[in-house]
């Protein structure tokens, strides 16, 4: 499977700097509509091998997505950027200090940045960092 053979990769990397390992993981959660077209999250899946392997939190469930009209992918670069996501988060574990964000591809950086957001608002203690599979080119 796939997933466990980078969550590996990542699990690998991390443990090169063991003093800056996370207390938590947290997949990007995907939309209703793209849940059900695959079937399956990938940043989650990627999550959930992560934290088994380091030993630490998935705190992917205390994310949730609003649904959206329009998907991300099919918006301007602009418009991503400027647009309100509408993460909700849960009551993250006070013994989170240190949190990973998991995103299969980034494009913009939209998504997470958002996400980061959410989670700054509500825990402004908390360092985040993002994680991800694949960055694709910015074309101009």
């Amino acid at each position: 499977m796939i997933s466990l053979l980078l969550s590996q990769w990542f699990m690998n990397r991390a443990l090169q700097q063991p003093e800056v390992l996370p207390d938590a993981v947290m997949a990007v959660p995907a939309t209703n509509w793209r849940l059900f077209t695959r079937g399956y999250n990938q940043a989650a899946l990627l999550s959930k091998h992560i934290a088994h392997s380091l030993k630490i939190d998935d705190v992917s469930v205390l994310a949730q997505r609003k649904s959206m009209l329009i998907a991300q992918h099919k918006l301007a670069r602009e418009d991503r950027i400027s647009r309100d996501l509408g993460f909700k988060i849960k009551a993250l574990p006070r013994t989170v200090k240190r949190l990973v964000l998991i995103d299969d591809v980034v494009t913009t950086g939209a998504t997470l940045m958002s996400l980061a957001r959410a989670i700054h608002c509500q825990y402004p203690h908390i360092l985040i960092e993002a994680w991800v599979m694949a960055v694709t080119p910015y074309k101009r």
